[in-house]
């Protein structure tokens, strides 16, 4: 198993590497431009930044940032998931740091909700060999790199492990059916876990099936507090 991790790391880095030279020049082709006004030199930029619409009715006990329903916000999702744009996670790790701040702030205050780890949701070791990377590790990462240096919180992209290939959620249409696709799909180590404050970060929430497997994976591995947070719903 461990050797396992270790051969899809390997691909994994491998895989981002060449993707970044493979992206640098495809831009240097074709530059960006931003996916709403069309300006130059940017996928996003800062005015349209600030026209997002933000989420709206997302599953209880979910908190999600922007409107999955914005074509911008649609657009940037589906480059980032399936096109490989990283950019979008930059993007959309700015935009989600200070929402988070301000979720985190009365967290903090009321519930000792300090000394955080944000854990992405993993992808089954098939789909990370076949995409390459996890969308929900670099826009964590991205969340990060906005805060470095205030030390808000640190990453762990193994603390939460995916024990069972499961079906596409986006092939199923019924609520029921989602939730009951990813019970035991995750798994986490008790002796990691223990009394620890953490942050589940996932692209886009529909039921909140996934995140909810999650909690309930870190939650019986002793895990003091789990937040679950979306970019999009």
């Amino acid at each position: 198993m461990l050797r396992q991790s270790r051969i899809v790391r390997i691909i994994s880095d491998t895989h981002s590497f060449v993707h970044t030279i493979i992206t640098h020049f495809l831009d240097f082709l074709f530059p960006l431009s931003c996916a709403s006004c069309g300006r130059a030199g940017t996928l996003l930029c800062g005015v349209c930044m600030e026209r997002v619409s933000l989420a709206q009715g997302a599953p209880g006990g979910v908190v999600s940032f922007f409107d999955y329903r914005d074509p911008v916000v649609r657009r940037g999702i589906w480059e980032l998931k399936y096109r490989g744009k990283y950019g979008w996670a930059d993007i959309f790790g700015a935009l989600a740091y200070e929402k988070l701040l301000e979720e985190l702030s009365d967290a903090a205050l009321f519930d000792d909700f300090r000394n955080l780890i944000i854990v992405p949701v993993p992808l089954a070791p098939k789909r990370l060999r076949e995409r390459g990377y996890n969308q929900s590790a670099l826009l964590a990462r991205a969340v990060a790199e906005e805060d470095a240096g205030a030390n808000t919180f640190t990453i762990d992209e193994k603390m939460l492990v995916r024990v069972r290939e499961t079906e596409s959620q986006m092939e199923i249409k019924n609520r029921a059916k989602r939730l009951a696709n990813m019970v035991g799909a995750f798994s986490a180590d008790p002796a990691i876990v223990q009394g620890k404050n953490i942050i589940v970060l996932d692209d886009v929430s529909t039921t909140g099936a996934t995140l909810y497997a999650c909690r309930e994976a870190l939650i019986s591995a002793g895990a003091r507090q789990v937040m679950l947070i979306s970019i999009a719903h």
